[in-house]
């Protein structure tokens, strides 16, 4: 187990390596193999192209970009996790998670 440091200073171990895992899917069921297939199934086309009376996909990487924030806050979080004396190390995320949560 790691400890915190009492002096301010950040223990050697705590900025060691984290691993990180991101993929399309992630616990969401079904075959998302894409940007267009996870904004489909997550109803992030159906709200863009409410206007147009069918579902319409977003002109940009929306769920990666999500899933980009959410993997560089999980990262963040092992590295204050382990600062506070925790021994994680690693983080788990997807695009689905990413537009789901968006």
């Amino acid at each position: 187990m790691l400890r915190a440091a009492t002096d301010g200073t950040v223990p050697p171990a705590a900025v060691r390596e984290v691993r990180l895992t991101a993929d399309w899917a992630g616990p969401v069921t079904g075959p998302l193999a894409g940007e267009e297939a996870v904004q489909a199934a997550c109803g992030i086309m159906h709200v863009h192209g409410r206007a147009a009376g069918r579902p319409l996909p977003l002109g940009v990487d929306y769920a990666a970009t999500a899933a980009g924030v959410l993997a560089a806050q999980g990262v963040c979080a092992v590295l204050f996790a382990r600062y506070r004396g925790l021994g994680l190390g690693e983080v788990r995320t997807s695009a689905a998670q990413g537009a789901l949560l968006a």
